[in-house]
């Protein structure tokens, strides 16, 4: 039964994240993530997006503030009645896009004036810059996972994986584990870099959907990916954690190991180009995405392993109400694993 093993299997999943990130364990690190000793001092609040509570988040103020006015800010407008307010704006010559369905949120370019304009409205919630997202770690050029390097080979040597599933007894819990389908199997959908769907732990139809939140980007191409070449994960990271999650070693090594879930059917959700860090926008997208179709492709897993530079807030973070959203419809996250 394609549920039987979900509670273990997600937990174990989260455990095996933790020991691959290097990162101390839980005990080890306040509820805010800092690690113990060197938390700032109590009372100790998550940060309030927007203190003085005039709609504008306290970033994009200070980002306002160092701006001259010709300048425009590209920003993202959470709206109760984002169509009138779309109107509105069109008739300021100014251009919306919108990137959350679910929230009501727009995306545009707008001057300093024109912001403090929209904060007029009383269909606006909140205005915040739309900020960089980057993935966990920096990406080297000599990553092992990037396309060419030697992840390609079953000679890669992954003793952290190995010695995990040893320690922690993992076998993964699916009695036919070549055969990959969303009716079948758990779904893991990971938001990354994109995933190489010709590696040799990921291939075999492993990965059942795929799609490129990305801005097209002439400079960084994106290809559909081959044994030889790998035009669609371009930093290795996305291929990297799929790997750890749901890789599946069909020939017998002594140095390279299965992922937690080889069984698992995966999803590949792309919001980085060509370098590690991606906007706010892109990523709103991909979870938006996965709480519109979390029952159609039956996902129980979805991993972002990134992050941005902001400290934990009240909650009225876009991505944490999306997050919470995605919880709600069934869909377990995880975060920000060091891979």
């Amino acid at each position: 039964m394609k549920k039987q093993f979900l509670p273990i299997r997600l937990l174990l999943l989260s455990i095996l994240f933790t020991l691959l990130s290097g990162m101390p364990a839980m005990a080890d690190r306040t509820p805010y993530g800092e690690r113990r000793g060197t938390e700032r001092p109590y009372p100790y609040a998550p940060r309030t997006i927007d203190g003085n509570q005039n709609k504008i988040s306290d970033a994009l103020e200070l980002q306002m503030a160092n701006t001259l006015d010709l300048n425009p800010i590209n920003v993202l407008v959470t709206s109760t009645d984002y169509q009138y307010l779309t109107s509105r704006l069109s008739n300021q010559g100014i251009a919306a896009n919108l990137i959350s369905r679910h929230l009501g949120i727009l995306q545009l370019n707008a001057l300093p004036e024109q912001i403090r304009w929209l904060a007029s409205f009383n269909s606006v919630k909140l205005i915040e810059g739309n900020a960089q997202i980057k993935l966990s770690d920096e990406i080297p050029s000599n990553f092992p996972w990037r396309d060419g390097q030697d992840a390609q080979s079953v000679s890669k040597i992954d003793p952290e994986l190995v010695n995990a599933k040893k320690r922690l007894a993992i076998t993964g819990g699916d009695s036919n584990k070549n055969v990959y389908s969303k009716d079948s199997d758990q779904v893991i959908a990971i938001i990354d870099s994109g995933i190489d769907s010709e590696n040799f732990l990921l291939n075999n139809g492993k990965i059942i959907y795929r799609k490129n939140f990305v801005d097209n980007d002439p400079n960084c191409p994106v290809t559909e990916p081959t044994i030889d070449t790998n035009g669609w994960d371009r930093l290795g990271h996305g291929t990297r954690v799929a790997s750890i999650a749901a890789g599946n070693l069909r020939t017998k090594s002594d140095f390279v190991s299965d992922g937690v879930a080889p069984g698992a059917a995966i999803i590949d959700l792309k919001v980085f180009g060509c370098d590690s860090s991606t906007t706010t926008s892109v990523v709103i997208k991909a979870m938006e995405w996965v709480i519109d179709n979390a029952l159609a492709w039956s996902i129980d897993v979805v991993n972002m392993s990134l992050g941005a530079a902001i400290s934990p807030t009240d909650g009225t973070y876009v991505t944490e109400i999306l997050a919470n959203m995605m919880s709600a419809s069934g869909v377990v996250e995880i975060g920000r694993a060091h891979v």
